[in-house]
């Protein structure tokens, strides 16, 4: 596997788990579905898939693990449509507007009944750390997924110190 859009991070202090400690601990928030009320859900999965059977996969000093995130697909626009339809039924019914604090509640609602038909997006980020040069190495497109997993990690070890590296120069002016 090839790390295309890498993010890099700095310990600020030494990281000493083995691998093995650091599957126990990535054991504790493992993957899991979707449950039908829930928007997201996220966890740490098996890095090489169905072919391996740790959560971390250790190789050449470097310790490489994945987190697997499910996101319910509920389009903006469809939420708003049916808040919408009902809202204006209210409206014909009682002949009065809909306040604020009601089309929140019919919000509320209509997020209940179309949770549990909503379809699934499943996505992987992967990374790896390399303790003895004080790297964490993590595969996202984006900033945002890349704290997801560092976010995580940091719940799941207790702490996690790390930083965005300083550079004299900026990568366009090297």
């Amino acid at each position: 596997m090839w790390f295309r859009n890498i993010h890099f991070y700095r310990f600020e202090d030494p990281f000493d788990l083995t691998g093995q400690q650091l599957h126990e601990a990535l054991a504790k928030h493992p993957a899991r579905d979707c449950g039908q009320m829930e928007l997201f859900s996220e966890g740490w999965a098996r890095p090489l898939g169905r072919d391996g059977q740790m959560l971390v996969h250790e190789t050449n000093g470097c310790l490489m693990f994945c987190l697997r995130r499910e996101d319910k697909l509920l389009p903006a626009s469809l939420v708003r449509e049916r808040v919408d339809e009902q809202a204006f039924a209210i409206e014909q019914q009682q002949g009065r507007p809909v306040g604020r604090k009601e089309r929140m509640e019919i919000k509320d609602r209509v997020l209940q009944e179309l949770l549990p038909r909503a379809l699934v997006r499943s996505s992987h980020t992967y990374a790896y750390i390399d303790a003895k040069g004080g790297w964490l190495i993590v595969n996202a497109a984006s900033a945002k997924k890349s704290e997801e997993l560092i976010a995580l990690l940091r719940k799941t070890l207790g702490t996690l110190n790390v930083v965005l590296p300083q550079t004299d120069l900026s990568p366009e002016a090297a």
